[in-house]
């Protein structure tokens, strides 16, 4: 493994990647979004107000990402 982790080290994911997190409860840095940046070429989202469970706590937030996301 650890040759394949060498020679992939300085390549970037370049299928398009929504990111999302919920940004409710201990402090959440907008440094996600960086952190992601550093390996995927294409990247968008946001902090959604919630907590862990997303999908659960603003369904329709995360339903309109997905959407206008998979179908750009």
């Amino acid at each position: 493994d650890f040759e394949m982790d060498t020679a992939d080290k300085d390549r970037k994911i370049a299928t398009p990647a929504l990111i999302l997190w919920g940004a409710r409860g201990p402090e959440r840095a907008d440094t996600f979004l960086d952190v992601w940046r550093k390996y995927a070429s294409n990247v968008e989202g946001e902090g959604l107000p919630c907590g862990h469970y997303m999908q659960e706590e603003v369904p329709d937030r995360v339903y309109d990402h997905f959407i206008k996301f998979f179908t750009a």
